[in-house]
């Protein structure tokens, strides 16, 4: 489209049945900056576009806009799936740290474990019973002076 607005070359319409488009906020910030973006609905596609125009120059003057539009249903088929992905993954980690800290506790707890069933020998008067622990880790031994 030229700098005035008016549409030169459309892929999906004839550009004289169309609109000017220089009040479009695309087209704004592209002529005020270079690059402009906006999301709307298509008044001739009828549907919900991302569009991106870029301003082309001839010296220090704009001599036109160049637009491209994306569906916004194609953008949101890739954030689904990237977010099935992450929710996947999320669910994987969550059940690995699961098994992790339940292996991890068992080891932690089976000395625990070990005390606790002397000790009721004890309580029931079995004197007899040493009760010894195994830890998953020995300490060394030093040397008595």
């Amino acid at each position: 489209m030229l700098p005035s607005g008016k549409v030169i070359g459309e892929s999906d319409a004839k550009p004289d049945d169309m609109e000017n488009h220089k009040r479009r906020a695309e087209i704004e910030e592209a002529l005020a900056n270079g690059v402009g973006w906006n999301i709307h609905k298509s008044p001739t596609l009828l549907e919900d576009r991302m569009y991106v125009a870029v301003r082309l120059m001839h010296g220090d003057r704009p001599i036109a806009v160049v637009r491209t539009s994306l569906p916004l249903t194609a953008l949101n088929d890739v954030l689904s799936q990237v977010q099935n992905r992450v929710v996947i993954a999320t669910l994987i980690g969550v059940l690995c740290y699961a098994v992790i800290s339940l292996v991890i506790s068992r080891r932690m707890s089976r000395p625990l474990e070990e005390i606790k069933a002397g000790v009721a020998r004890f309580a029931a008067g079995d004197l007899s019973h040493r009760c010894e622990w195994a830890v998953p880790w020995r300490l060394p031994r030093w040397p008595r002076p």
